[in-house]
């Protein structure tokens, strides 16, 4: 259940209902026809990730019959390179940005204490993880390497879960108890997760207002995304006429609006209504959401005279179930773009797939020629004579063979009844070019051999050299990660905050995030975990950006860390000035060891053993000296 201001009551048919519709409809197919001249490059990037072997229905339907003749035709091959190139930029990108811990990271911006920092951090984190964020993020990314273009959108989300039974009860009469049992049916509502929801968008189902560039859609008039919902989900969630919706959808037009298509042509979209493929009792309505900067007084919604947000949502593009002001802090529209390429004035970037599309085409055409070639040398070319070689023989199908010459050839040099035309490959330098392509494609886009997990081979690298290689590409890859981590996980990070100021109301224990206090040492109790109210994490916050940068090697910091252990253990002026228990314990903890104070021992202060030891309750190793008791002078200590 969605957390959100009431919708307003719009009754199909009137004249705020044709409005509402007509408006939303309009700025829709306006940025539909914008939108639209993207989807064709959309489609050809969605082809290269997800077909290598390119083939119409006629062409699958030939090689099949002859697979069933058990006849072989070479195919042409789509090399998969460019999907190689976006899955190591995925899983860079990736490493970037979910690696962090904790992922969402702030600090103050007006000096707030570290307590409250660490309480903001520690609820985002509990939002990401049970929240189920993370699996969303992953596609953000994916879409930004695919599309050069990914797209959130978030909400607040107060989840009730209703459980029920029938359980056996004894049953009573005026509170006296009657012996005989009933079955009754007992109800418990519970709340489950609160917080920041998140969903992926698709390109396609993305209309902003195109009078602004993409990556300041916050600064245009609206922004909206077409999805689908079943007319029983739209309904738990509080929209409105949704009985009018469905009508609508069986054909039964709520309002008679006549809906034109991007090129301005009237038409009615196809009704949405129960079917073989739905299932029985099914319906499912396409649904439009647009968020509008709106005047309410100038639209009829209300009095106010003052720049709203509204909230307009539109059912099968005929029936209006919702309209309501957005009501978030934050007042901005409830999405969040990266965009791989940059620029200030291109609407929508290209994206890495469209940068290399030409080399990736020379590579795959020179790997398919060659091997043409090879296949036309493998189908030998021969001159026979008919009159002095049986015929049948030279023409079975199959390896070696045994061909007969005819009676009247008997005597003579074979080699003049049969003779093999010589072939010469002339693509032998094709796979020295597809290294040549292959490097530029590397250099474009900076995803070279080192990044892929493939040392370069071409002779002995010292392990300085393939570091500085390796550092010099993921350079390339750098600037994109800032890029995204400015334009999209800032503002995203930051809706997400507000809406938990504004809406978080719990009381609740939450573990910090990263897994150290303050001190960085864990608390006397054992516990690792924070108090979160609405009061502590007031305040103002910023996002700590993302710097492109891979991780930190964990091995490699922990012998670091290992080297000065030894360093340290071996001066002990310096081993007394520095807790060499507590760093082991970060080494360790750092390597993966989760449960490192399990091995601790409990040593108690030096003040409380001096007051155990005055009042009798300890003794020291060897026995007490002095005059406090112990061993009478001139005796041996208790040794033997």
């Amino acid at each position: 259940m969605s957390v959100e201001s009431e919708h307003i009551d719009v009754k199909p048919g009137t004249p705020l209902h044709k409005k509402i519709l007509k408006e939303v409809i309009d700025r829709r197919s306006f940025s539909a026809r914008k939108m639209t001249d993207y989807h064709r490059r959309w489609d050809e990037q969605d082809e290269v990730v997800r077909a290598y072997v390119p083939e119409t229905e006629l062409t699958r339907k030939q090689k099949d019959g002859k697979r069933f003749r058990r006849e072989f035709d070479y195919i042409s091959l789509e090399l998969p390179y460019s999907f190689a190139i976006i899955m190591t930029a995925h899983t860079y990108w990736s490493s970037v940005f979910l690696s962090r811990n904790p992922v969402y990271q702030f600090t103050a911006r007006h000096g707030e204490g570290q307590d409250k920092v660490m309480a903001v951090e520690a609820l985002m984190d509990y939002q990401l993880m049970v929240g189920r964020q993370l699996p969303t993020l992953y596609n953000w990314i994916y879409d930004l390497a695919k599309y050069g273009l990914g797209i959130v959108g978030n909400y607040w989300d107060k989840e009730e879960v209703t459980v029920a039974a029938y359980v056996e009860q004894e049953s009573s009469i005026l509170g006296i108890k009657t012996g005989k049992t009933e079955k009754v049916r007992v109800e418990q509502t519970m709340v489950g997760y609160e917080g920041n929801r998140m969903y992926n968008v698709r390109p396609y189902d993305f209309f902003p207002d195109p009078r602004v560039p993409i990556f300041e859609f916050h600064e245009g008039e609206y922004c909206g995304r077409d999805t689908t919902a079943s007319f029983l989900s739209l309904q738990q969630d509080g929209y409105i006429n949704i009985k009018a919706a469905q009508d609508a959808g069986q054909g039964k037009s709520s309002s008679g609006t006549i809906i034109t298509d991007t090129t301005g042509t009237p038409h009615m979209d196809r009704p949405v209504q129960p079917d073989e493929e739905q299932g029985p009792g099914v319906s499912t309505a396409n649904v439009h959401e647009m968020i509008i900067k709106v005047v309410p007084s100038v639209w009829g919604l209300d009095d106010s005279k003052k720049l709203e947000m509204w909230v307009f949502t539109i059912s099968n593009q005929d029936t209006v179930i919702g309209a309501r002001p957005l009501g978030l802090y934050h007042n901005k529209f409830p999405y969040a773009i990266i965009e791989y390429g940059m620029g200030a004035s291109e609407f929508v970037k290209l994206s890495m797939i469209d940068v290399i599309k030409p080399l990736t085409d020379s590579l795959s055409w020179l790997f398919n020629v060659h091997f043409f070639n090879v296949r036309k040398a493998l189908n030998d070319v021969r001159v026979v004579d008919p009159s002095r070689i049986t015929m049948s023989d030279v023409l079975r199908p199959g390896a070696g063979g045994v061909i007969k010459l005819k009676p009247a050839a008997y005597g003579t040099d074979p080699r003049l009844a049969l003779h093999q035309l010589e072939v010469h490959d002339v693509t032998q330098g094709h796979l020295r070019d597809s290294q040549f392509v292959e490097t530029m494609i590397q250099r474009v886009t900076g995803v070279v051999d080192n990044i892929m997990g493939m040392v370069n081979t071409s002779g002995r690298k010292t392990a300085t050299e393939v570091r500085t290689s390796t550092g010099f590409s993921t350079n390339r890859l750098k600037t994109p990660a800032e890029y995204a981590s400015a334009v999209g996980w800032g503002p995203v990070s930051a809706m997400m905050l507000q809406n938990t100021q504004q809406l978080y109301d719990d009381d609740k224990m939450f573990s910090i995030a990263g897994g150290l206090v303050a001190d960085g040492k864990p608390r006397e109790d054992g516990s690792n975990g924070i108090r979160v109210t609405p009061e502590l994490i007031s305040g103002f916050y910023d996002f700590v950006p993302v710097d492109g940068n891979l991780p930190v090697d964990r091995l490699a910091q922990a012998n670091l860390w290992k080297e000065l252990l030894v360093q340290l253990s071996a001066v002990p002026q310096l081993a007394l000035e520095w807790d060499i228990g507590g760093m082991l314990g970060h080494v360790m903890k750092m390597t993966g060891e989760r449960n490192i104070d399990r091995f601790r021992l409990n040593l108690s202060p030096d003040e409380r053993l001096q007051r155990a030891a005055e009042s009798g309750n300890v003794v020291p190793l060897g026995g007490s000296r002095g005059r406090s008791g112990g061993t009478p002078p001139g005796s041996t200590g208790g040794a033997v």
